[in-house]
């Protein structure tokens, strides 16, 4: 069965961290997505975890969702994101 990597990248280092340290193959990059400097770092580290070099798939899910009544969410905070 091939076997495959996975690289997170988010602001949250520390629980990033301790998500990647839960499985083998996962490794956790901190990343700001708004930093295109940061998703060159985050995608190099991806591509040097392949034998090959290279990144198959990206899930590029970034966002904030809004609350309704199938997801609940804690306190919202000031997440500082900009446009």
């Amino acid at each position: 069965m091939p076997s495959v990597n996975v690289c997170i990248g988010d602001l949250d280092t520390h629980g990033g961290s301790a998500l990647a340290a839960e499985f083998s193959n996962v490794k956790f990059v901190s990343c700001d997505v708004t930093s295109w400097k940061d998703q060159v770092a985050l995608f190099r580290e991806a591509a040097g975890m392949a034998e090959h070099g290279r990144v198959h798939y990206v899930i590029a899910n970034a966002g904030i969702a809004p609350r309704d009544d199938v997801f609940q969410y804690g306190e919202w905070t000031d997440v500082g994101y900009r446009m």
